[in-house]
């Protein structure tokens, strides 16, 4: 049963999302950051990296929002 599994959604690489590449970031559980293994972005923690995404992504399709 999944009663117990903690729900981590994945994160989609800022710098790689500006190029078009799709590519999630990786999380390191024993100093608590997350990176890319195709480029070299690396962050502090998940909301870190989640905040950078959002912005880019609002400043790319700034029509559409």
């Amino acid at each position: 049963m999944s009663e117990n599994k903690k729900i981590t959604h994945s994160i989609r690489c800022p710098w790689c999302f500006l190029k078009d590449i799709d590519a999630t970031l990786q999380y390191d559980p024993a100093d608590g950051s997350c990176y890319c293994r195709k480029c070299c972005y690396t962050a502090k923690d998940r909301e870190t990296a989640m905040a950078e995404l959002e912005t880019l992504s609002k400043m790319r399709y700034k029509n559409y929002y």
